[in-house]
């Protein structure tokens, strides 16, 4: 499941020359971000943040301008203007198993829920923090849980078990249930990257 970085950065090249060659009206009208023509940028919310990727050079952009540091959050955001649907929410969260291919969960659990866990399990308050910075609300579930605007109209919610002498501390994290329309099964590990990146970076 590990997306190494010399394959994420050929996609993100071979991303870029299709997205150079896409219209925007198309990627506008698919995916829900707003495209303006005067500066040649699509505007996103990213954590509740503004975001931006350039057309036609596929370039990832902050609120003050600057480019994005990383490529993972750049072939994100290129991997959903040129692939993904907006779609509403009907309000449910349901885990990876039951969104996409179930013979993957436990690769995917080691790589997102279990580095959430160990990540911080014995930090809650840092936790806390984090996903507060991260726009996220506070959810009366697990020891600790809060749900985070992802990107556009995707949610994501991080539940959170502190462990004790009985039972080891455990994490789960929660789709909308709009994630597929967003994102292939594939695309999870990157997903997860980012999230969790920017958690621990929060």
């Amino acid at each position: 499941m590990d997306v190494s970085l010399d394959r994420m950065r050929l996609l993100l090249r071979q991303d870029r020359a299709k997205f150079a060659r896409a219209k925007p009206e198309e990627v506008q009208r698919r995916s829900g971000a707003v495209y303006d023509a005067d500066t040649g940028l699509f505007a996103l919310q990213m954590f509740g943040r503004k975001a931006a990727v350039t057309w036609p050079e596929g370039e990832a952009l902050l609120p003050d301008g600057a480019p994005v540091s990383g490529d993972e959050l750049s072939a994100l955001l290129l991997g959903y203007l040129l692939r993904g649907h907006c779609a509403a929410r009907t309000g449910a969260f349901l885990p990876y198993a039951q969104l996409w291919d179930q013979t993957l969960t436990a690769a995917f659990r080691t790589q997102s829920a279990q580095r959430l866990a160990h990540g911080f399990a014995q930090m809650p308050e840092t936790f806390a923090r984090a996903c507060v910075s991260l726009g996220g609300m506070p959810l009366p579930m697990a020891d600790r849980a809060f749900e985070l605007p992802f990107l556009e109209e995707l949610r994501v919610r991080l539940l959170l078990w502190e462990g004790g002498e009985n039972y080891r501390p455990a994490a789960e994290i929660l789709f909308s249930d709009n994630f597929p329309a967003a994102f292939d099964a594939e695309d999870m590990p990157l997903v997860c990257g980012v999230l969790l990146h920017a958690l621990e970076q929060a």
